[in-house]
Formats: C-alpha cells, sequence, structure tokens
C-alpha cells in the first residue's frame, strides 16, 4: 500500500466494499424475513422490515461508512501521533480504507467475527508500515478506541437511563 497517493482511490475502494457488505447484510434482512413469514409473523410488518433495510443497508451504510473513514482516521492518527508516529493523515485513512476489504466477509453469519478480528490486525500492521511504530505501540494505538468507545458508550446509556427514570 502506498502511503500517499490521494484519497479518491482508497475512499472509492471503501465505498465498493461497503456496498457489498450492505448488499451482504440486506439478503441477510431477506432471508431472516422470508423465516419470519414462513413462522407466521405479518406480512405488511416484513415488508416494511425489508424497504427500511434496503434503505439503510444499501444506501445510508456505504456514505456513513465513509464519513466514518475520515473520522477514525482522525482519531488513528492522533493517537498514533501521540505514540510518536511520523505518518501522515493520508497515510492513516489509506490503511482504514484498504483494511476494509474485509467488509466484503464480515457479514457472513458465524464466521464474521473472525474477519473483524483480522481487520483489527491489518490496522496494526498498517499503522506500524505508516508510522514507522513498533508493532506493540501501533497495537496499543488501535486498540484504545476499540475498547474505550464501547466502554463510553455503555456509561452514557446508563447516564441517560437514570436522567429519564429521574425525570419521569
Amino acid at each position: 500500500m502506498p502511503r500517499e497517493g490521494g484519497f479518491a482511490e482508497p475512499v472509492t475502494f471503501a465505498f465498493i466494499n461497503y456496498m457489498i457488505l450492505g448488499i451482504g447484510l440486506f439478503i441477510l434482512s431477506i432471508v431472516g424475513n422470508i423465516i419470519l413469514l414462513i413462522i407466521g409473523t405479518d406480512t405488511n410488518s416484513a415488508l416494511f422490515t425489508i424497504i427500511f433495510c434496503f434503505f439503510i443497508c444499501i444506501i445510508f451504510l456505504p456514505l456513513i461508512a465513509v464519513i466514518g473513514l475520515f473520522i477514525s482516521g482522525a482519531i488513528y492518527q492522533f493517537l498514533f501521533k501521540q505514540l510518536n508516529g511520523t505518518g501522515t493523515y493520508e497515510g492513516t485513512v489509506r490503511v482504514v480504507s484498504y483494511s476494509s476489504a474485509v467488509s466484503l466477509l464480515v457479514w457472513i453469519p458465524i464466521l464474521g467475527w473472525l474477519f473483524a478480528l483480522y481487520q483489527i490486525y491489518l490496522f496494526i500492521i498498517g499503522g506500524t508500515f505508516v508510522h514507522d511504530l513498533p508493532t506493540s505501540k501501533s497495537a496499543i494505538a488501535v486498540l484504545i478506541p476499540i475498547l474505550v468507545i464501547p466502554l463510553v458508550m455503555m456509561l452514557l446509556s446508563i447516564v441517560l437511563s437514570v436522567l429519564i427514570t429521574l425525570i419521569f
């Protein structure tokens, strides 16, 4: 992977990967709704769910994911710089974009989480390469958001739940 060369190619590559991810998730949605129809769910409800999933999975997911490339690139760039990384923001976004190739397979039931772990590995190796860091420092920079963001979201949901309970 070249460290520079602009955003167009890696972002286009990631967009296509996320579009395929969306199609895969949409297919899973259709299969799930067909099973629910066989069991006896309301036809209108299943149809609404399929249409809703079409818009979410195929239209919004790739667009939001591309925006997420730049946001996660900024977060990772900040963390790599804190650990004395020498790479550029462009290089970091390229790592995040090209590691999205794993999205082609992450939607597969049961096996998807293994591919997600491989994507984390790609982030770490990419950070090592782009920022001239030892693998251990790159792993720290990559794993911090993966561990901290869910904790912050959990704490935020607890605080909001308590506030809503106190208000009502």
